[in-house]
């Protein structure tokens, strides 16, 4: 049980077989030496002049065999080699007076302080806080807090631990079931390196709460190693500020929750950083062979950096906030949004178009949602009404596809083309900053432009230039997003949302958002559209989709001339969409080229 103990009249230190098996002492609140075992007393120089490592250790070694706690009073202690903490199975505690508390170590390419429990996964109370470890500069190899064991790390609580100047801040491999609050780590190469051991794996269900990670190389690492999943943990009001390269990365997480998580100033520096030889790319957040992360109340202030998410990624952004959001997902990859209602503004806040009372499915009080998703099959469920010729503005704007028309201030260039593996399609090429095309959505009617109407269409789309930022949304401006995507790959995109102000029309805006897409090109093909979608249409949309990338085809070309654009084979047929009597049915390719030469066929009887 639980012995209440007054510090005030304790004259030597509490032997920790007195303590509970759960350490719950009220130690942590008495901030006196007298509880444990001063560093001082075994020789540590708190003027940081003369070398105080085996004083350290000594001390520690000592507080183990005794079972009391280690006490580090305020000051500076030099040291010149790894200390370590191998405390087996029993409960240990380490503690400071806070910031005033230093261990400060010279260059030496090893952890400062190493953790070894070696408890095969059983549960401890290995317990650390209020103390400070800050190098003079960054050396390669050094490492502020290394916490490993090949049979499992668990039950380490650290709290209000900082680290300054080190390689890598927090360097902890396969800990789960442990807790780090207030911890943070700044001026480094990695802040936070969370890992698993490659045999064991672990990496497992541990929390950081109120953890801050700023002005490192990268902020928080999280890799997986094994084929065990590395997971179910969560990062709750953590800080990754003024990160040069990135944020937070990724890589095998499964089931990882980040909440209220504010990612202010990131990626100033080089665009990729190599660390254990994971490549991170100059990004706020990259994802990468990782599924069901959840990114909830997303706060970022300053930013205008790309979200990765890549191999097989999945990642749900959820209740997002301020600032220019640029999603990057490959063509193996899936994002969604829900409840974002000003993170596609550029900035600008959406004062409307909360749904307020209707159905809270996707996207679920935000006015416009978009997918990147490759996971599509063909499916019976919707109908393709991409090939069907649509008559727009007085004439007929697409050659058997419902896109076209360009618009704006100084226009999009555009083209149908056939692409070697779409088909039909249609091609921007954006003059300037800020030029822009229209996409025909759909022919004009009350269902796709009267207000409060949901309005759901999926697309496909491959750019020239992965470098290239373009901006979709539909016929207004409360409605709309900045995304990229990787270059000369087909992705499909599934636009969601609510018309809130009286469109232009019915159909979708492209625009080169700035230098970046100037010169570069835009291919789309629309595969289908609708409006006021149920449940299940949408989770048609999202799961399965109409076509893979890279196997639709358009069977059915028609025309009112001879194509002029395009590359076609020997055999291409053209059918006329403006028969008349003693007239013919279409034309044939018969020498291939560019557009190659077209001969009638099928006269029509007069």
């Amino acid at each position: 049980m639980s012995i209440p103990f007054v510090f005030a009249n304790q004259t030597g230190p509490i032997p920790l077989s007195e303590l509970d098996a759960n350490f719950t002492y009220v130690l942590a609140n008495a901030g006196g030496g007298s509880q444990g075992y001063s560093i001082v007393d075994y020789g540590a120089d708190p003027a940081g002049v003369l070398d105080s490592t085996s004083a350290i250790q000594n001390c520690i070694n000592a507080a183990i065999t005794a079972k009391v706690p280690v006490y580090i009073p305020s000051g500076t202690y030099k040291t010149t080699s790894t200390i370590t903490i191998n405390s087996g199975n029993q409960a240990f505690y380490i503690f400071g007076d806070g910031g005033t508390s230093i261990i400060a170590p010279t260059s030496f390419a090893s952890p400062v302080l190493t953790i070894l429990p070696g408890n095969n996964w059983q549960l401890e109370i290995l317990l650390m806080e209020n103390f400070n470890i800050t190098a003079a500069s960054v050396t390669t190899g050094q490492w502020g807090i290394y916490s490993n064991s090949t049979n499992g790390t668990s039950g380490v609580q650290m709290n209000n631990v900082m680290v300054n100047y080190c390689d890598v801040g927090f360097y902890l491999q396969g800990n789960q079931f442990c807790t780090y609050n207030t911890i943070s780590a700044s001026n480094g190469n990695v802040g936070l390196y969370f890992t698993q051991d490659a045999t064991q794996g672990g990496g497992n269900s541990s929390t950081f709460d109120s953890c801050y990670f700023s002005y490192n190389v990268v902020g928080i690492m999280f890799v997986g190693l094994s084929t065990y999943p590395m997971g179910i943990d969560r990062f709750i009001n953590c800080v990754t500020n003024f990160n040069t390269v990135a944020a937070f990365y990724l890589n095998r997480a499964q089931n990882v929750s980040i909440e209220n998580w504010a990612p202010e100033g990131n990626g100033s520096g080089a665009a990729t950083y190599t660390y254990n030889s994971y490549v991170v790319t100059n990004s706020i957040f990259q994802a990468t062979t990782s599924s069901m992360v959840a990114v909830k109340n997303y706060q970022n202030v300053s930013n205008t950096q790309k979200f990765y998410v890549q191999s097989t990624s999945v990642v749900s952004i959820d209740s997002g906030s301020v600032g220019t959001f640029i999603p990057y997902c490959d063509s193996t990859s899936l994002i969604t949004f829900a409840d974002c209602p000003t993170i596609f503004r550029d900035g600008t806040s959406q004062t409307s178009g909360v749904l307020g009372s209707a159905p809270r499915w996707f996207p679920g009080g935000n006015a416009f949602s978009l997918f990147v998703s490759p996971l599509l099959i063909e499916t019976a469920s919707l109908t393709n009404d991409a090939i069907n010729a649509t008559n727009y503005a007085g004439g007929t704007v697409g050659p058997a596809v419902e896109w076209g028309y360009a618009s704006g201030g100084t226009l999009a260039t555009y083209a149908y083309v056939t692409d070697s593996q779409m088909g039909y399609v249609n091609q921007f090429t954006f003059a300037a900053t800020g030029s822009a095309g229209q996409a025909v959505m759909n022919t004009a009617s009350a269902s796709y432009t009267g207000i409060g109407n949901y309005v759901v269409t999926s697309f496909l789309v491959k750019t020239s230039s992965s470098s290239a930022i373009y901006n979709v949304g539909f016929a207004q401006d409360t409605v709309n997003t900045n995304f990229s995507l990787p270059a000369n790959t087909w992705v499909r995109m599934v636009l969601v949302g609510q018309l809130q102000v009286t469109p232009r029309g019915a159909y979708c805006i492209f625009t080169a958002v700035d230098s970046s897409a100037v010169g570069q090109t835009l291919k789309i093909c629309k595969i289908h559209s609708m409006t006021s979608p149920s449940v299940a249409d949408l989770s048609n949309f999202v799961r399965n989709g109409l076509y893979n990338p890279g196997q639709f085809k358009t069977r059915l070309y028609q025309l009112s001339a001879s194509p002029t654009v395009g590359t076609w084979a020997v055999g291409s047929l053209v059918y006329n969409s403006a028969p008349t009597a003693g007239g013919y049915v279409g034309w044939v390719c018969t020498t291939a080229g560019t557009p190659g030469t077209w001969k009638t066929f099928g006269a029509i009887s007069a």
